[in-house]
C-alpha cells in the first residue's frame, strides 16, 4: 500500500508520500529497538537489513512473483 503511495504522489511534499515516508521511518525505528532489545551485535545494520528484505519482500508479493527458489540459510547468515 505504501509503495503504490509513494509510486502515485511521488512529490516528497505530498501528503500520501509523507505518511509513507513516516510509516517507514517508524517501521525502521521499531526493528532497531528489537535488536538492541536483544543485544544484537551491529543491530543498525542488522535492522536495515531486515528492513530491506521486507520491502523485497512486498514488492515480490505485489508483483506476483511466486516461483521464487530462496536460500534461507543464506538469508539467517546475514543476520549473524
Amino acid at each position: 500500500m505504501f509503495i503504490n503511495a509513494c509510486a502515485e504522489y511521488s512529490a516528497a511534499e505530498s501528503i500520501p508520500h509523507q505518511i509513507a515516508k513516516q510509516h517507514k521511518i517508524e517501521v525502521r525505528k521499531w526493528l532497531l529497538e528489537q535488536f538492541k532489545v536483544v543485544g544484537a551485535n551491529h543491530d543498525q545494520q542488522q535492522s536495515d537489513t531486515l528492513f530491506v528484505f521486507g520491502e523485497g519482500v512486498i514488492v515480490t508479493a505485489q508483483t506476483g512473483q511466486k516461483s521464487l527458489k530462496l536460500n534461507n540459510e543464506l538469508c539467517m547468515s546475514l543476520m549473524k
